[in-house]
């Protein structure tokens, strides 16, 4: 088994992982460093050995970053894109039913094997080009498209927090972080390099009710008190040479 790991920046730099939870992200890197040299792997192992959850592994499958099977196994779906093993270092998995039932795409990105197409496996899924020997111009990956609009993309990171936050709080959310760079081409969520919206929505929460208690701090100061501010300002701006006494009652 090849010991060396590598991950493209086609997939692992595309707006669909950057908007993925952090902890799914480091989820599907550990999974990549440990999958066996077809890109499959148990990953309930894995997960308990880095306290990740049920919920990262069912981000990943949503996205289609994994593609998993009835046994419990995953295959890495974009592994032939992330890596290409020499042929004297390669190790076939022993998940050989599993792997019987991919096809790979033009892109080198494995799918599902449909009833209707009868498309030989074979040694298609079998590496034929040396990690790291690539050579300028001799073999080029294909970038993977993701075809969903950025509305769609936003509607599926929000929605599962519309329940959990208030709706003016959500509205005020989206208003900030949706609107357009200078040239119209990006909106500010897309620009940030990492935008875990779960992490976001926490801070905008702490935030707000950081600003709600000091403004109804201020609302609730007895006029007395108030009174007595002022002055104290003043004097000590050097504009009262009055006694602070005085104005008691």
């Amino acid at each position: 088994m090849s010991q060396r790991r590598m991950f493209s920046p086609d997939i692992v730099e595309s707006e669909e992982f950057l908007t993925m939870p952090l902890s799914s992200q480091a989820l599907y890197f550990h999974l990549g460093m440990e999958a066996d040299d077809d890109g499959f792997i148990q990953p309930k192992i894995m997960m308990r050995s880095i306290g990740a959850n049920d919920d990262d592994l069912r981000v990943l499958l949503g996205k289609r970053f994994l593609l998993p099977f009835e046994t419990g196994v995953v295959v890495i779906k974009h592994w032939l894109i992330h890596n290409m093993i020499r042929l004297d270092r390669y190790k076939p998995t022993r998940f050989q039913e599993e792997k019987n039932r991919l096809i790979i795409k033009e892109n080198k990105a494995y799918t599902e094997r449909k009833d209707d197409v009868g498309c030989q496996i074979g040694n298609q899924l079998t590496p034929q080009v040396r990690l790291g020997e690539v050579r300028l111009g001799e073999e080029r990956v294909e970038e993977p498209q993701f075809k969903k609009t950025v509305d769609e993309l936003w509607i599926e990171m929000i929605e599962p927090f519309k329940n959990k936050y208030a709706p003016s709080m959500i509205q005020a959310f989206e208003i900030h972080f949706r609107q357009k760079n200078p040239d119209g081409k990006k909106e500010l969520w897309q620009m940030e390099r990492v935008f875990d919206i779960n992490l976001r929505l926490k801070a905008w929460k702490n935030r707000q009710e950081k600003w709600d208690y000091q403004n109804q701090a201020k609302k609730n100061i007895p006029p007395e008190n108030k009174r007595n501010e002022t002055i104290t300002e003043r004097k000590s701006n050097g504009l009262e040479k009055i006694s602070f006494n005085q104005f008691k009652l």
